[in-house]
């Protein structure tokens, strides 16, 4: 091994032997997802936490920031991207509060101020700081 930094990720210096067997692990016979691509390489290169286990996230995502400068090509993932809202539903509601006229706008507003009184903002702000 020459040694010789390729490129660093996520604070660790990837050597251009480093690089080749990854590269050669991607384009190797049989098809690998990206899990596996990442224990796999963590293995061979030896990459692990303080208690022992492989760094396979971090691999993962130092995989895709590699892939994203096109410095490797990682296979499709196999499954979606997790994108907010996607799954949400819209559902009707029923009758509205309105409708039914039991809402605390109705009750008792006559016997308060309103938002059409012009005092109505100075007394309840009283009200409020009272």
């Amino acid at each position: 091994m020459t040694g010789e930094i390729e490129c660093r990720y996520h604070g660790r210096d990837f050597t251009v032997e480093e690089m080749a067997l990854l590269r050669a692990l991607i384009a190797g016979p049989p098809a690998r997802n990206r899990l596996a691509l990442s224990k796999g390489f963590c293995r061979r290169i030896g990459w692990r936490k303080p208690d022992g286990g492989l760094k396979d996230m971090v691999a993962r995502l130092t995989m895709l920031a590699m892939h994203r400068d096109d410095r490797i090509t990682l296979p499709p993932p196999q499954r979606a991207h997790n994108r907010p809202g996607k799954n949400v539903r819209m559902i009707h509601a029923g009758p509205t509060q309105a409708a039914i006229g039991d809402t605390a706008c109705t009750r008792g507003a006559s016997s308060g101020p309103t938002q059409t009184d012009p005092q109505a903002g100075s007394q309840i702000t009283a009200m409020w700081l009272a």
